[in-house]
């Protein structure tokens, strides 16, 4: 927050748009996160003591990929926590390799699927889940099927909120 701040000032005194924008995604990511850590921060505290925590995994797992979106380093947490319906689509999204456009987007169906059942605040997150997987799906499948399943897809794609971003090439 202060770092974000700091940024934010020398930002503007430099009268530099880009690192105005970028100051400003700092603060709102730093709060974001922040504000979820501050649910799962006693969680790392259990880890610490034992690793295999159950609750503790799937908290903090669901943090570190819902939150922080560091799908690699929540995957195994949320593969050790004690959701039943969960834990089958995270191991399966562990070992498996899905080159396969069809295998992709079979995955991407199983986190649709849960994001049925999943609670209010976490929905969005599962139904994100799911469209990383359709959308490699997409683009790793070959035309007439492609465009097959971008109208299959269409409606669920749509539906599912999107944060702004830039691309510096």
């Amino acid at each position: 927050s202060k770092l974000a701040t700091l940024a934010g000032s020398l930002a503007q005194q430099a009268s530099n748009a880009h690192l105005v924008w970028q100051s400003k995604f700092l603060a709102d990511e730093s709060a974001r996160c922040a504000a979820g850590f501050e649910r799962v921060k006693q969680l790392a505290a259990r880890l610490k003591d034992n690793p295999d925590d159950p609750a503790a995994n799937l908290a903090m797992g669901k943090f570190i990929c819902f939150v922080k979106n560091n799908w690699p380093i929540g995957l195994p947490m949320l593969a050790r926590g004690n959701d039943a319906q969960l834990k089958p689509v995270v191991d399966q999204e562990i070992n498996g390799a899905f080159t396969d456009a069809k295998q992709q987007i079979a995955l991407g169906k199983l986190w649709q699927e849960l994001s049925a059942t999943a609670p209010d605040d976490e929905k969005n997150s599962y139904r994100e889940r799911a469209r990383y997987w359709y959308l490699k799906g997409i683009a790793n499948s070959e035309e007439p099927e492609r465009k097959v399943l971008r109208q299959q897809l269409a409606e669920f794609l749509k539906g599912i909120p999107t944060q702004p971003a830039e691309v510096h090439i």
